[in-house]
This record gives C-alpha cells, sequence and structure tokens, in this order.
C-alpha cells in the first residue's frame, strides 16, 4: 500500500544511521568518562605527593620531600592535557547528543507515517499525500547534512 522498495530501502537506511550515531554516542561518552577519572586522579594524586612532601619537610628528610614534589609536578604537568581533552570529549558529547536527539525525531516522524501509509484503510490519495512529504523530507534531511 505505497511502502515502495525504495522507500522502504530508505527508512531502513535512516534507522541504520540512527544505530551508528547510538553506537559513536556510547564510545564517546565512555572517552568522556575515562577522561573525568583521569582528571580526578590527577588532582587527587598531586593533592597526596604535596601531602607527603609536607610530612617529608617535618620529619626533615629533604630528599623525601623532592621526591614527593616531583611525582605531584609530573601529575599537576599532566593535568593540562586531560582538561583540554576532556574539553573536546564534552564538546563531542554535545554534538552528538543534537545529532542524535534530531535523527531520533525525524525517525519517529519517518515511523510514524510509514505506520500510516502500511494502514489497510489508507486510501490511494492518503498515500499519496503522505509519501510526497516522506521524500521531500528524506531529500532535505540529505541536504543538510
Amino acid at each position: 500500500l505505497g511502502l515502495t522498495p525504495e522507500l522502504m530501502l530508505m527508512i531502513a537506511e535512516f534507522d541504520s544511521e540512527v544505530t551508528m550515531i547510538r553506537e559513536d554516542w556510547e564510545g564517546v561518552k565512555a572517552a568522556r568518562d575515562n577522561l573525568k577519572r583521569r582528571k580526578t586522579t590527577l588532582e587527587n594524586d598531586a593533592e597526596e605527593y604535596y601531602g607527603r612532601a609536607k610530612k617529608c619537610l617535618e620529619k626533615e628528610n629533604d630528599e623525601g620531600a623532592r621526591t614527593a614534589l616531583t611525582f605531584r609536578q609530573k601529575a599537576l604537568d599532566a593535568l593540562p592535557g586531560v582538561e583540554r581533552d576532556l574539553d573536546d570529549a564534552i564538546f563531542r558529547c554535545e554534538q552528538f547528543q543534537k545529532a542524535m536527539s534530531l535523527m531520533e525525531s525525524q525517525l519517529t516522524d519517518i515511523l510514524n507515517m510509514q505506520r500510516r501509509l502500511a494502514s489497510a484503510s489508507a486510501s490511494p490519495s492518503e498515500i499519496k499525500a503522505i509519501q510526497d512529504p516522506l521524500v521531500e523530507k528524506f531529500k532535505r534531511w540529505e541536504s543538510e547534512a
């Protein structure tokens, strides 16, 4: 009832794209979460080594204090790079979320139209009224991509 093979293929391809974006989103989200944990670890390490250095100085252990401060500095030196990467991951997550939200909304519209097309009660004029805008939507979405 109006569900041409071409239209069915377009719907399947769009659904596949949404699925790929969802999978990519999971990877980006995992990377972001790992970077958050790494940043927290570096901050905690820097604080811990600073505390160790203070304790060493209290015990007049200058060599121990220097060693602790060296490790603290390594953690502090690594922090800006992790923060840059985290900022980038957060930005990518936001972009993925926007794209995913838009595509999921579009897919919902498409699936709703598909259900209406498949309805046994749809007349030929209803099918054409639904199918033509659907094809136009696909063309518009492809040109916006």
